[in-house]
């Protein structure tokens, strides 16, 4: 069990993980992606983990960017690597 940080608690606290539905607006296009996030044992508030922040706005900006087929500057590196 890992520790974050729960704003509600002001301190560090074991939390657990869950997946949840989360809903995101990009330029006003609603974005719905299923997303683990950390749960306070103590009062039951959402904890901040920056790891896992940055894997929800990494799956939310990739379902609206194939949602309106905009590729990366970068390519598919799939297609670059043959």
């Amino acid at each position: 069990m890992k520790k974050y940080y729960c704003f509600h608690c002001d301190k560090r606290v074991d939390c657990h993980i869950e997946e949840r539905e989360i809903t995101l607006t990009v330029k006003g296009d609603a974005i719905t992606v299923t997303a683990k996030r950390a749960f306070c044992d103590e009062c039951g508030n959402e904890c901040y983990n920056e790891e896992l922040e940055d894997i929800l706005f990494e799956a939310v900006y990739k379902k609206y960017r194939d949602r309106h087929n905009i590729t990366t500057p970068w390519g598919d590196a799939r297609t670059r690597l043959g």
